[in-house]
């Protein structure tokens, strides 16, 4: 998730994959769970299993907290990725702004000038 090199990102990409495969996972048992109740709900009424629907309820609470939690360390990846990626904005913008701030001549500063207008056409 997060973009250009910094010192986080082997970190980030490494949370990646546990949080798509801990979503993956999630995703999985909920399938299983709304399965399990289709053919719960699939006889009569008379022929209700009322004992595996409540067993069923305590496996929907699991998988949906599974799945929520899933959810939300995905959105705490992503946003660590993006923390990290204006933090890698901020480093190069205040690196451009002391080169700029050094030049002495003015063909010095134009060149910063352009090599500012480069880096930030590519953020």
């Amino acid at each position: 998730m997060s973009e250009g090199p910094s010192q986080f990102k082997p970190r980030i990409d490494a949370v990646d994959d546990k949080v798509n495969k801990s979503l993956t996972e999630a995703i999985a048992a909920v399938k299983e769970v709304i399965t399990r109740k289709t053919l719960l709900y699939s006889v009569d009424v008379e022929s209700l299993d009322f004992e595996a629907l409540k067993e069923l309820e305590v496996e929907y609470k699991r998988v949906s907290d599974m799945a929520s939690k899933a959810l939300s360390m995905r959105a705490q990846a992503k946003f660590a990725g993006t923390l990290d990626k204006s933090i890698t904005k901020v480093e190069k913008s205040k690196e451009l702004t002391g080169k700029l701030n050094a030049a002495g001549s003015g063909e010095e500063q134009e060149k910063i000038m352009k090599e500012i207008e480069t880096t930030l056409d590519g953020m």
